[in-house]
């Protein structure tokens, strides 16, 4: 069928690309094949049901380029420009819905774009708002009624980064409420106390696991109603070593050789490995550039097991000196990782052989 992929390597490869890890799912194997196989037989509508429920597990762009191509032939509008807003929402060049749009004559490029001005009905999860990061969306909160404006954006690929949320109201009566869920429906954050004042706008960051959707909830408390705007920003925060969370993505890193790299926040952690060109012993230092930093550092032998731990940092923005031994053409590891909750900053790393 024109438009459809049903290759599912391309799956695998767009979310390992996407998550930078591997998919891991027999589950949406057999949906996504499943689908294709109905497909090809002109079953379309349940074709998209199984796609959709792959989505859960493998939102990826060619999953909703597939069901874009489905509900286009099932001629129902509103869905195919959601599925291609939701392909185009994580990679904005993506080819196989630019193509599909040019075959389609009744969808235009700017209209299967997220959107940057809000849609009504878009009340609920299943009604939310298509939208990027990197982009800005004007909404407006109506008067008289109970008005919730819901949308829905992606976090960026691989490497996890920093987002920064910034919601300004247009209007200085109204009262942002706010809430922000991920897409297993569990809470991530919600209008404070301080938020919630005529006028006040609302600023936050955090920093998602990468290709994970979200839900932004926003309505107007104690009846307040008006205009604003949402900016959504990916600071690109993280350092050239990334995508480095665990051991079997340790970053390679030369004897002598000063790199600089950064703890992100409480959830991150960098793996580093080295190739030991002789025996004996080799000084690791760790300079904090950081006020808030407080670095542990963990060096692992060949065998992937944990040999030893730096003395505990003397406190916020304290540099750590280790030495251990090493055998001439063994890989050793290094984990750094932050101490405290709070804990983040920049860093850099020298392994010097003695």
């Amino acid at each position: 069928m024109a438009g459809y992929i049903s290759d599912f390597s391309v799956v695998e490869h767009e979310y390992s690309a996407a998550h930078g890890r591997l998919l891991n799912n027999p589950e949406a194997v057999a949906l996504f094949e499943r689908a294709a196989v109905l497909a090809r037989s002109g079953q379309y509508k349940p074709a998209a049901d199984l796609l959709e429920s792959a989505a859960k597990t493998a939102a990826v762009p060619v999953i909703f380029n597939d069901l874009g191509v489905l509900y286009a032939e099932l001629e129902d509008r509103a869905l195919t420009l959601n599925a291609f807003r939701e392909a185009l929402a994580r990679d904005s060049n993506y080819q196989p819905v630019h193509r599909n749009l040019a075959r389609l004559h009744n969808i235009t490029e700017d209209e299967a774009r997220p959107l940057t001005r809000e849609i009504e009905p878009n009340s609920t999860n299943s009604s939310a708002n298509v939208i990027a990061v990197n982009s800005k969306v004007e909404a407006e909160i109506s008067s008289g009624v109970a008005d919730v404006d819901t949308f829905k954006f992606p976090a960026p690929p691989a490497p996890r980064d920093v987002l920064v949320l910034d919601i300004v109201p247009h209007s200085a009566n109204l009262i942002l409420g706010w809430t922000l869920y991920d897409d297993l429906g569990n809470l991530v954050a919600r209008a404070d106390a301080e938020e919630r004042k005529q006028g006040a706008p609302v600023h936050y960051s955090f920093a998602p696991q990468p290709g994970t959707a979200f839900f932004l909830q926003i309505w107007g408390a104690d009846q307040s109603f008006g205009g604003y705007t949402i900016d959504l920003k990916a600071l690109k925060a993280f350092d050239a070593q990334e995508p480095n969370d665990d051991l079997f993505h340790a970053s390679p890193i030369s004897l002598g050789h000063t790199i600089e790299a950064n703890i992100l926040d409480a959830q991150d952690q960098d793996f580093y490995s080295f190739l030991a060109d002789r025996s004996g012993a080799v000084d690791v230092d760790l300079e904090n550039h950081s006020a808030t930093l407080v670095p542990g550092l963990t060096a692992i032998g060949p065998d992937k097991r944990t040999i030893g731990f730096a003395p505990d940092a003397k406190g916020p923005g304290a540099s750590l000196h280790y030495s251990f031994a090493v055998e001439a053409g063994q890989t050793y590891y290094l984990q750094v990782w932050p101490v405290l909750e709070r804990s983040s900053g920049d860093y850099s790393l020298k392994v010097t052989p003695r």
